[in-house]
């Protein structure tokens, strides 16, 4: 039986700091999108909030992928949606 790729995830004070980060992202987020405290906010606004903040997180990864790939000058492949190829008739 193949060994299943293991997730390292963070455990202790690294979890800790994590959960501080994305919480004072949060705190931040809700008070730029909205203008009040987090306790004041629809449950509409909480999800837009975890959407932006979600964003945020997965923004700041793409931009260091990217970087790295243009310091290594590694080639990407793009694909385009399915929608904008036209098919023949």
């Amino acid at each position: 039986m193949a060994q299943k790729d293991q997730v390292n995830r963070p455990t202790g004070k690294a979890l800790e700091t994590m959960k501080k980060i994305l919480k004072s992202r949060f705190i931040t987020t809700a008070h730029v999108m909205f203008g009040r405290e987090v306790e004041e906010l629809t449950e509409v606004e909480i999800y837009k909030t975890i959407a932006a903040t979600a964003k945020q997180s997965i923004s700041d990864n793409w931009i260091k992928t990217n970087k790295q790939y243009a310091e290594r000058k590694e080639k990407q492949i793009y694909y385009s949606p399915l929608s904008s190829c036209s098919a023949a008739s």
